[in-house]
């Protein structure tokens, strides 16, 4: 069955010439001492020295602490879950809180939505050719997410990248990464406010649409 688009009334659209905004990401250590490559990364986890319990992401070559979550944290991931497993096409499934691998990172999204089925990624994690949509739950974490992990996403290609800003009560869509590798950035963002729908946005066709309400805790 195919889905028509619906015209959606987005709160606010801006572009890289007005960005929103908002404060500095904190650095992650103010004194660099060394940082990390994938490869590295993986072999510490395969020589046991990060186990399943240390929660950790490689972001930029560091090995950083992944936020606790709150209730209204895991509230807002079960809402979240529940809407996209509803409206994912066949042919895509949803990847929760798994790495994704890119060639300095491996961070650890809320959601990932992912080609194919989880036997495609037996031997290795998803890479930004398998990805159509990344998803953050963001409380807590919300500055972090909004600007070194924004940057992160837009520089790796990852099409869409959605924010579920509990703190603000709105969801943040960006999406079209342009420009040079180390500088690409989100050209367009979009704001979605209580009372609108998101649209889903699946290898560049719409296949539906979420009520902002329905993601965040009431």
């Amino acid at each position: 069955m195919t889905i028509k688009p619906q015209p959606v009334k987005s709160h606010a659209r801006i572009t890289r010439a007005t960005k929103p905004a908002v404060r500095p990401a904190p650095e992650v250590c103010a004194y660099p001492v060394r940082r990390f490559t994938v490869d590295e990364y993986h072999r510490m986890i395969d020589a046991g020295i990060l186990g399943e319990d240390d929660r950790v992401e490689l972001i930029n070559g560091w090995i950083i602490a992944t936020m606790p979550k709150n209730p209204p944290h895991e509230v807002t991931m079960r809402r979240t879950e529940l809407q996209l497993r509803e409206v994912i096409p066949e042919g895509w499934w949803l990847d929760i809180r798994k790495q994704i691998t890119t060639s300095v990172s491996e961070p650890e999204p809320d959601f990932t939505v992912v080609v194919g089925n989880p036997d495609r990624y037996a031997n290795r994690h998803p890479g930004y050719g398998d990805i159509a949509l990344v998803v953050e739950v963001a409380d807590t974490s919300v500055i972090f997410d909004q600007t070194t992990r924004r940057d992160l996403y837009a520089q790796t290609r990852l099409p869409i990248y959605w924010i579920v800003n509990i703190a603000d009560r709105q969801v943040e869509v960006y999406a079209d990464p342009g420009g040079p590798a180390r500088k690409r950035l989100y050209r367009s963002t979009t704001i979605f406010v209580p009372g609108q729908q998101v649209p889903v946005v699946i290898d560049g066709r719409t296949v539906g649409q979420v009520p902002v309400s329905s993601l965040l805790p009431a």
